[in-house]
């Protein structure tokens, strides 16, 4: 979950994750790669837990293997990190601006919930790393007042990562297991209102999650795994802006109304051109004018929608060419869903039909009677329909693709029906 270049959030799962990162760890590959080297990376975990906000001074940072009784091949990786003392003491610095109490540890190394997303993220180990501690016995609003207090070296060259987990209730991720692992409801339901308070700036209830989610206390019993995330919050700055990775649900509202509305179009225009002239066929080419007139309105919505709610991002995994194309593509979408039903409302105008929306509202002719003009719209608007239908088909493929070959997000954002990749532990 992404908010600004200068400070992130990751997840680093369970420990196993180091050796199956899968979709989520090329993900964060993608993201690091986009990212401005930084001059020393500020990291908070949820497995270094102090009274104190405590900030590592090492120079060298051990790599600290804090679980037991798993795989052999974990306990073989090393993360040969350096540490970055003179930054370091900056860190201590900009907290002390803003706590009474503040430590240095000069042995503190990295614990997985740290050396796991950073070797993932930033796998030569190449850059500066200062560990700083959380105090989960002092709640969200003293995490996100850390945040705050980083917040001014993210100016200087700093980045800040929290790392951590959306949900981490244990308990049940073992239950699940058990049981086929299948993944419970709350876990994607506190995702998706985490996500929407972000969004809208909600700072105030994500303090209080556990009064204003449902599902907040079962998605964390213990705090521990969300505090990097207002550490976070806090150093992005008042004015960042938390990204959605999905569609907003008008937007997915709206789209799905138009898919079936023209799927709807299309296959009253195939039956109509197959049927001799007939009062049910005229009964079908109003029913097909006042959909195409629908449609033709819901675009407009949709756009305007569009502007006022953003699309989320494209997939981190996504490269440049691919994220120009699918925008090219989403132009030449939009413009032909608009064009479609003007060049029909042109032919009925020719011809001599005026259109009245559902038989109530009517609407002016664009143009003049003209019976061989007319005919000749008619051929445009069946061609146009008939590349609409081409543009949807390669739409429909490439959302597929994303899904079952690159298997990433992307048909996520805008399918209610398919839940993401989810970690609960």
């Amino acid at each position: 979950m992404e908010t600004l270049r200068n400070a992130i959030f990751v997840p680093h799962g369970a420990p196993t994750f180091a050796l199956d990162p899968g979709a989520a760890g090329a993900a964060m590959s993608q993201l690091a790669s986009q990212l401005p080297t930084p001059r020393a990376i500020i990291v908070v975990s949820p497995h270094w837990d102090t009274a104190v906000p405590t900030v590592s001074t090492a120079t060298q940072l051990e790599t600290i293997y804090d679980f037991y009784g798993f795989p052999e091949a974990l306990y073989r990786i090393k993360y040969p990190a350096t540490g970055c003392p003179e930054g370091a003491q900056e860190v201590v610095a900009a907290l002390q601006k803003r706590f009474d109490n503040v430590a240095t540890d000069p042995t503190r190394g990295l614990d997985h919930g740290a050396w796991t997303p950073l070797r993932q993220m930033f796998p030569d180990a190449d850059i500066p790393i200062i560990a700083v501690s959380i105090q989960s016995h002092a709640g969200t609003a003293h995490a996100l007042a850390m945040g705050e207090a980083l917040e001014e070296l993210t100016h200087k060259g700093f980045l800040v990562i929290g790392s951590g987990n959306i949900t981490h209730n244990l308990g049940d991720y073992r239950m699940a297991a058990m049981q086929g692992g299948q993944t419970p409801a709350y876990v994607q339901s506190f995702a998706d209102w985490v996500e929407s308070e972000l969004t809208n700036h909600h700072v105030q209830r994500m303090i209080d999650y556990r009064q204003h989610s449902r599902e907040g206390v079962r998605s964390h019993p213990t705090e521990d795994h969300l505090l990097p995330l207002f550490v976070a919050m806090g150093a992005a700055g008042k004015d960042a802006n938390a990204k959605a990775s999905t569609y907003s649900p008008i937007a997915k509202v709206l789209h799905w109304a138009m898919a079936l509305g023209i799927f709807g179009l299309v296959a009253l225009g195939s039956i109509m051109s197959d049927m001799e002239f007939s009062p049910e066929k005229l009964q079908y080419f109003s029913w097909h004018k006042w959909a195409g007139v629908s449609i033709f309105a819901l675009v407009w919505v949709r756009l305007v929608w569009r502007w006022i709610s953003p699309p989320p991002p494209y997939a981190e995994s996504m490269s440049i060419n691919m994220q120009r194309l699918a925008n090219a593509g989403h132009i030449a979408l939009y413009a032909f869903m608009l064009i479609v039903p003007i060049s029909g409302w042109l032919m009925s105008s020719a011809k001599g039909v005026q259109t009245v929306w559902f038989g109530v509202v009517p609407l002016p002719d664009l143009i003049g009677k003209d019976k061989a003009l007319g005919h000749l719209l008619e051929e445009v608007h069946e061609t146009l329909s008939w590349t609409l239908v081409t543009l949807i088909a390669g739409h429909v493929l490439a959302a597929l693709k994303h899904h079952f070959i690159d298997r990433d997000d992307t048909l996520r954002r805008m399918a209610p029906f398919i839940k993401p990749k989810q970690d609960a532990s």
